[in-house]
């Protein structure tokens, strides 16, 4: 009898590893169970900074003469809003263009050379970008532009320095808003949350609407400091959505 024990114990290793192995596989083939959920989350931000355009036109009949009192006009701008506090890195150049001014003849001309366009003159325009990082300097900012040879004031927008933290805040309101709905789903069916199988999520943020201010607003409503004062701006808007797929038992 002996003899059998060694062939025996080998079919039962034999037939134990089979049934492990059928039991694994089985395992890992099966189904994984989950459910997809959604988050969202809105914070409202008073803004405490505002960025605005604006542009030194000059025109001229001679192109040389354009560019050079452009030029002494914006540097005068610039040498006053730096003055006023404004550093540098604030003041930034969004675009520099001449242009030609053209007379056009009119229909009842007869002869050739009347026919044809003609240069007038030249305009040039130079535009800039300022950020103002204390709202209560806005006005003075905008007074100091315009009285120093700005001539155009343009889109006023409204925004804030701590976006990015407002925007992990809203983030992570959004991921537990995303985790509180899917353990009540999983509740609600008898189940429980195991781990995160994928995660995805993004943000945005919404300004308020931008102002337009110009000369002519200026000069009918007097200093800009005391028409802006009245400015009510509104609220930055920062929203953030999250899409989390649970694993479930």
């Amino acid at each position: 009898m002996r003899r059998f024990k060694l062939p025996v114990l080998a079919v039962c290793l034999t037939l134990i590893i089979l049934f492990t192995g059928s039991n694994t596989a089985q395992a890992e083939n099966s189904p994984e169970h989950t459910i997809r959920v959604n988050g969202e989350a809105t914070m409202e931000i008073a803004p405490d900074q505002a960025e605005l355009n604006f542009s030194v036109i000059t025109e001229g009949p001679d192109a040389k003469k354009v560019q050079h009192n452009n030029t002494a006009n914006i540097s005068k701008v610039v040498k006053a809003l730096k003055e006023l506090g404004t550093a540098g890195k604030d003041i930034q150049t969004q675009n520099y263009r001449l242009n030609p001014q053209y007379t056009y003849p009119s229909k009842q001309s007869s002869l050739k050379e009347e026919k044809t366009k003609k240069i007038e003159g030249y305009e040039a325009v130079h535009r800039m970008k300022v950020k103002v990082r204390d709202l209560d300097n806005l006005g003075e900012v905008i007074d100091t532009a315009l009285e120093n040879g700005a001539n155009q004031i343009s889109n006023v927008r409204f925004t804030t320095g701590d976006a990015l933290e407002f925007k992990k805040k809203a983030l992570q309101k959004a991921a537990a808003d995303a985790q509180n709905r899917a353990e009540i789903l999983a509740s609600t069916l008898g189940t429980q949350l195991k781990g995160i199988k994928t995660a995805h999520a993004s943000w945005n943020s919404n300004n308020p609407r931008p102002i337009e201010y110009n000369k002519k607003m200026a000069d009918g409503a007097g200093r800009a400091a005391e028409s802006v004062a009245s400015i009510s701006p509104g609220m930055v808007k920062v929203n953030a959505y999250v899409n989390i797929e649970y694993l479930i038992n």
